[in-house]
């Protein structure tokens, strides 16, 4: 009986351990996901912006009538 406590208890710390780990990881993949999520909006920022800048130059330049 004491083995099989002694083996459930070892159990316990490596899963433990391996939670741990986990919690870490999850973590990191979080912040990574939030730092694609803010590339990604600044990615769409200066596409506006160079947009609105092209839109701009065909209808001054062309649009006129």
């Amino acid at each position: 009986m004491h083995r099989e406590i002694g083996s459930l208890v070892a159990q316990i710390e490596v899963l433990n351990r391996e939670m741990k780990e986990m919690k870490t990881d999850v973590r990191q993949l979080r912040e990574d996901f939030a730092a694609v999520k803010g590339g990604s909006r600044v990615l769409i920022g200066i596409s506006a912006f160079l947009g609105s800048g092209v839109t701009w130059g065909l209808t001054h330049f062309f649009g006129k009538t």
